[in-house]
């Protein structure tokens, strides 16, 4: 739980910074939008007799660069939150490894707090969604507003519902494959630190066996149901994850030193 404590607190202003830029850029939106959608409706490019709402924001290529920035910026801070324990000022890695405690929980700490940062960033945004339609709303002319629609109803109808599930099984199976894949990157990256440019050849290598292995399920999936699929699938992950769990323990235990 320390560990925990420690990883959030070295990242606090970053996701602080991360958090207001972008969902004040989506609120930015939400303001913006009715000003261009009259200027449309007064320049005939469309309909005055049409009535409009919040679903027009979230068809903006600019509100799905919002989602994607925080989606591909913790990708990317899979890899940093590793390296810059071994690449930053100081010896903190080598600290890490001599504390009194398995050192699968340093693997742990920082895999509970990828996935909670990611959950955090939905939580938010499920929150500040009804806010953004109301501001989306206020900034309209009644004439032109169609009314506000149910939050699940935009999502539904958006990307959005990429980021969102309907029931507790589609929630398992996201998560699984969520924390499968930070997991495998997280091996990714114990495996370089492990035997650097040999660990480099052995990743490309894993990720074209993985990709094959992607490529070979979509072949399959047009021989079995959907639920055959989805047993199959998880199976898979579960494999995997297994699998990556056990090689990072042993590059942990065996391979890193103090």
């Amino acid at each position: 739980m320390q560990l925990l404590f420690i990883e959030f607190n070295r990242m606090k202003w970053f996701l602080l910074m991360l958090v207001i830029v972008v969902f004040g850029v989506q609120f930015f939106l939400s303001m913006i939008t009715p000003g261009r959608l009259v200027r449309d409706i007064q320049l005939d490019r469309i309909s005055a007799y049409e009535t409009y709402n919040f679903s027009m924001v979230l068809a903006s290529d600019y509100y799905l660069f919002t989602v994607l920035i925080p989606t591909i910026v913790i990708f990317v801070y899979v890899a940093i939150i590793w390296y810059r324990d071994w690449l930053g000022k100081g010896t903190y890695m080598q600290r890490l490894l001599t504390l009194p405690i398995r050192r699968m929980t340093i693997f742990y700490a920082k895999l509970t707090t990828i996935v909670m940062v990611a959950l955090l960033f939905i939580a938010l945004h499920s929150l500040l969604l009804p806010l953004q339609q109301l501001t989306f709303a206020a900034m309209l002319p009644d004439q032109f507003y169609a009314g506000n629609a149910n939050v699940i109803t935009l999502i539904q109808m958006s990307f959005l519902e990429v980021f969102y599930w309907h029931n507790l099984i589609d929630v398992i199976y996201v998560f699984l494959i969520g924390i499968t894949l930070i997991s495998l990157m997280f091996t990714g990256v114990l495996i370089e630190r492990a035997y650097r440019y040999v660990g480099l050849v052995m990743n490309a290598s894993i990720v074209i066996v993985l990709f094959v292995l992607y490529i070979q399920l979509i072949e399959a999936s047009m021989s079995f149901y959907s639920h055959e699929m989805m047993w199959m699938i998880s199976g898979i992950i579960v494999i995997l994850l297994t699998v990556s769990l056990v090689v990072s323990s042993l590059l942990l235990t065996k391979r890193m030193s103090a």
